[in-house]
């Protein structure tokens, strides 16, 4: 769980008790999630940090900064690889969770970012953002894909199918729409 106290706390998920707290640098925590497989899990602050710890040790992994870009959205790739960390300025940044290198900036939503999801195969994943667009980037080089404008309202989630292209957008504007990520055609409404 992320919390504004400034933790994020590490449950176990079958008796309920606390596994470990972790404090990423005294700021609010705004958003927190684990890898695929669990083994390491990520925050990130309302004053652009980032933070990823071993589930196991509890050793910090990697340690970043957006440049003050408070943090809204945060997803590993399915290998456990890559972080796409989303801020509230419309800002998107990739990490390579291995460290050593600084972060990939990519374009720009016109709005918070507040959604991202990979699809099953982690060859692309997908940003939902308040600009009511969803976009698709190639994960391998990062480049665009699609920028979807189908909405009317903000993009509140974005989820990827576990089999397939797939993914399944929500928005403000009371639609759910599901999208085809390689092609960016609407699959249904």
């Amino acid at each position: 769980t992320a919390s504004y106290d400034g933790t994020v706390r590490l449950w176990n998920a079958e008796d309920g008790t606390l596994v470990h707290s972790f404090t990423p640098d005294g700021s609010q925590v705004f958003t927190a999630t684990l890898s695929t497989d669990g083994t390491k899990i990520t925050a990130g602050t309302d004053k652009g940090t980032v933070k990823v710890w071993s589930t196991d040790t509890k050793v910090e992994l990697l340690s970043g900064d957006t440049s003050q870009h408070a943090i809204s959205a945060l997803r590993f790739s399915p290998t456990g690889d890559a972080l796409v960390v989303g801020c509230n300025d419309g800002s998107i940044f990739v990490w390579s969770t291995a460290g050593g290198s600084p972060p990939t900036s990519l374009p720009a939503h016109k709005g918070a970012v507040n959604s991202i999801a990979f699809t099953s195969d982690g060859e692309q994943f997908v940003t939902a953002s308040a600009d009511a667009t969803l976009r698709v980037w190639q994960s391998r080089d990062l480049s665009l894909l699609h920028e979807i404008a189908s909405h009317e309202g903000r993009v509140v989630r974005v989820a990827a199918s576990p089999s397939g292209p797939t993914v399944l957008s929500v928005s403000a504007d009371r639609t759910a729409k599901i999208f085809d990520a390689s092609t960016g055609d609407l699959v249904e409404e």
